[in-house]
């Protein structure tokens, strides 16, 4: 079977096919999860999406999720974390995708469907009735943590309380259907329904709607043609999801989220940065200092090259356990090392290529446009304490960016800079440190 399906979901969520060839046309897709919008119009670059097993993008942009030769299960995930639940009740979400399955040959699988699930890895998942979601020794079981809404076309010997073999199901934790609906659409208020066949088919729009105040769980499905969605549902099936998204949903072996990172959510997975790093290998070291160490990693989902830093238990500013932190990559190094040459402690040399004068405006307009933001712009006052040449880094355009925010110091709008302790480097310091003491947005600016 061939099936077209635009899908990608919370956290872990994933598009399953099993049929002999499942194409996922992706039109459009949006996802609605708190704050958090998807959308995507095909998924040629979609970068954040993880392909398992015999899913893959073709040309024309549409996510196939499985093919004619054996391989016949694939999923595609969203690749990064989101918070499902919030003070302890699931967020509202929503989601739009269009779908086709075609038979190909004389034999199919038994659907795809959409998931949320608290893993991109799925213990014991099998196929054919299990939709290589789950498998018969963990049906049912409560630390599954996983929702599915299915688009079945067979009906397995009446086991799995499905309706019949085109079908559209809402399951938990376990492929037994929880409700269970013939496939098809209201085009009318009349109560009046028509069919919609799932397999050998043209492509289908579906709809998955929750409303998280009043917990009931809305799927609708119309032919692709279709101008409008239908105003009555398929499904409208009253369910708390708490139980399941109990869990925050985000990949294996992701660790636990900060607070600041509900709302801006830039992690990534420990095991992609030692892979962007080769392993933090020495070959990769650009440099290392009283916090730690930083490397040159290339992300492999996005080619990006970035320097990650890394700060270990032992360093000045540890947590306990090693701190990574992403930064935008700068070819041209420090500024120190282009004016002076060399590394910290080795003995200066000049520079091979003299930086002219424009380069200087340009790397002084950057320093001072970075001291406008940590100073008026941001939502406190950021007093830097420690701006020289070392610490400024510079772009493949000569760009300068202002780094290494180890001493710095936020404090309200308005309010009075209450650190009295003289830190900075000679040479650097405002002649009224000695006497007051006090680090301020002037004395940041004289540095």
């Amino acid at each position: 079977m061939r099936s077209t399906v635009s899908s990608m979901s919370p956290a872990s969520i994933a598009v399953l096919g099993h049929l002999a060839v499942l194409s996922l046309l992706a039109h459009c897709f949006l996802l609605c999860s708190a704050d958090v919008d998807f959308i995507y119009n095909g998924f040629q670059n979609a970068a954040n999406l993880s392909l398992e097993d015999a899913a893959s993008v073709l040309r024309g942009g549409a996510l196939q999720l499985t093919n004619d030769s054996q391989k016949i299960m694939g999923h595609a995930f969203f690749d990064s974390p989101v918070q499902m639940e919030r003070d302890n009740a699931v967020v509202s979400f929503s989601t739009a995708f269009v779908f086709e399955i075609v038979t190909v040959g004389t034999s199919g699988g038994h659907g795809l469907a959409f998931v949320v699930a608290a893993s991109k890895v799925l213990p014991g998942a099998t196929a054919e009735q299990y939709l290589g979601l789950l498998g018969k020794d963990n049906m049912d079981n409560l630390s599954n943590h996983v929702f599915t809404v299915e688009f079945d076309t067979v009906q397995a010997n009446g086991l799995l309380n499905e309706t019949n073999d085109n079908h559209v199901g809402v399951d938990l934790n376990s492929l037994i259907s929880n409700v269970s609906e013939p496939a098809a659409y209201f085009p009318d208020d009349n109560g009046r329904s028509i069919t919609v066949q799932l397999e050998t088919a043209p492509p289908i729009q579906a709809w998955v709607d929750y409303d998280g105040s009043t917990k009931i769980l809305n799927v609708t499905i119309a032919p692709a043609s279709v101008p409008t969605r239908p105003r009555r549902p398929l499904i409208s099936h009253a369910i708390d999801l708490l139980p399941i998204f109990k869990q925050e949903m985000r990949a294996a072996l992701a660790e636990t989220l900060e607070e600041w990172e509900l709302d801006h959510p830039h992690r990534f997975p420990y095991r992609e940065l030692y892979m962007a790093t080769k392993g933090f290998k020495n070959s990769e070291l650009l440099g290392a200092g009283g916090f730690g160490q930083v490397y040159r990693g290339v992300l492999r989902r996005s080619g990006d090259v970035v320097a990650v830093k890394r700060i270990s238990s032992n360093a000045r500013q540890g947590r306990g356990q090693d701190l990574l932190l992403v930064y935008e990559f700068m070819p041209n190094g420090s500024l120190d090392a282009l004016l002076f040459g060399g590394c910290a402690g080795e003995t200066p040399s000049p520079p091979a290529t003299p930086l002219t004068w424009e380069q200087r405006v340009r790397i002084l307009r950057g320093v001072a446009s970075g001291l406008v933001y940590l100073h008026e712009e941001w939502e406190q006052v950021v007093v830097h304490r420690d701006v020289k040449a070392s610490n400024v880094l510079l772009g493949g355009d000569m760009g300068a960016r202002l780094g290494v925010f180890g001493l710095a110091r936020p404090y309200e709008h308005g309010a009075d800079q209450a650190t009295t302790r003289v830190v900075g480097m000679l040479g650097y310091m405002a002649p009224e440190l000695t006497v007051t003491g006090k680090a301020t947005t002037a004395t940041d600016v004289f540095a």
